[in-house]
């Protein structure tokens, strides 16, 4: 009878349970975000904070822009710290250590907080003018930051490996065919960058940050993310697609299908599920085995305007605490913290 009156409870908020054995959340609450478009979340190491990032083209002509970068309270919901900014926020991230957060924005900057103080410790070009910045990543040990973009006014985009500790550039690469980077992501043991733009992945020895192994994909985009023990890489596309490879092989081991545009993928903490986002307002945990699906979750009216619009949009946006245990998604004006068991 317990189990009957919880998976109902799970139909009304608009979970499609596919094996009720096999996956379960339940919603803890909700963090209202107001009026400002959404396009980015991540959880400090401690899993005790959630950073938020976005902003709002305005004027008549929507020829001016601001971005906001918010840190909440995981437990209690409550906002921390709300930090106004002259660009939209594209992208957020933690680093390993928790001192400092990283956001990346549509003008080709990157700016470091200092977590504890929220005072702003350095301004990183990350991009050249008028580029956006479309995804942060710190390296393992918190040492180094990968950036990369593109997507702006030339549509060239560009891969940059910051020293943190001297603010030095230690390397940068265009990409393959003068290509946008949408998404970069290290491996777990810090010696790997995957990059991935449209139509290619390319993994990057971070010393020097030559190519060692191209995975090729048709003509996709999405962001990426490693299996926690780094054997895995997974990556969303615009066709609806989710790939995942052996990064020791190189080759495809799954191919998960979807009906829309998968935009954020992530792995539970523990190597036991790989969760997708979509346009189309739905989070789906697999088995990364098998390719089984095991739960969609559908909420109600999803997300947000997309970053720097103001038409409705359904672009989902997901992140993890290192624990595994809290999973934020955004819908609508807010987002949504989940207890996933």
């Amino acid at each position: 009878m317990r189990k009957r009156k919880l998976v109902m409870c799970l139909l009304c908020l608009g979970i499609g349970l596919v094996n009720a054995n096999a996956q379960q959340v339940t919603l803890l609450r909700t963090l209202q975000h107001g009026n400002d478009g959404l396009s980015s979340l991540a959880f400090s190491p401690d899993g005790k904070t959630l950073a938020v990032g976005g902003g709002r083209w305005t004027g008549p002509n929507a020829n001016a822009e601001y971005g906001v970068l918010s840190t909440w309270n995981v437990e209690t919901g409550q906002q921390r710290r709300t930090l106004r900014l002259n660009s939209i926020v594209s992208c957020v991230a933690f680093s390993p250590n928790g001192k400092v957060l990283a956001n990346g924005d549509m003008k080709g900057k990157v700016r470091l907080w200092n977590v504890q103080s929220g005072k702003l410790l350095r301004t990183l070009i990350g991009q050249s003018e008028g580029e956006v910045v479309s995804s942060v990543a710190f390296s393992p040990d918190s040492k180094m930051l990968a950036v990369g973009g593109g997507t702006g006014l030339s549509a060239r985009g560009e891969l940059r490996l910051w020293d943190l500790q001297t603010g030095k550039l230690k390397w940068s690469q265009v990409p393959v065919d003068d290509n946008t980077v949408e998404s970069v992501a290290f491996s777990p043991d810090g010696e790997t960058l995957a990059v991935g733009g449209f139509g290619y992945v390319t993994l990057h020895d971070i010393r020097n940050g030559k190519a060692k192994r191209t995975l090729t994909q048709d003509k996709l985009a999405g962001n990426m993310a490693f299996s926690p023990d780094g054997k895995l890489l997974a990556r969303g596309s615009h066709k609806g697609l989710v790939t995942l490879w052996s990064v020791g092989r190189g080759q495809q081991t799954l191919t998960l299908k979807h009906p829309n545009v998968v935009w954020m993928v992530a792995f539970t903490p523990h190597n036991i599920r790989l969760v997708t986002g979509t346009y189309a307002n739905a989070v789906r945990f697999w088995d990364v085995q098998t390719g089984k699906l095991l739960l969609n979750l559908k909420g109600t009216e999803p997300d947000v305007h997309p970053p720097g619009s103001d038409e409705s949009g359904s672009q989902v946006w997901l992140a993890f605490s290192p624990d595994g245990k809290t999973m934020a998604v955004n819908y609508a004006k807010a987002v949504r913290l989940w207890r996933v068991k």
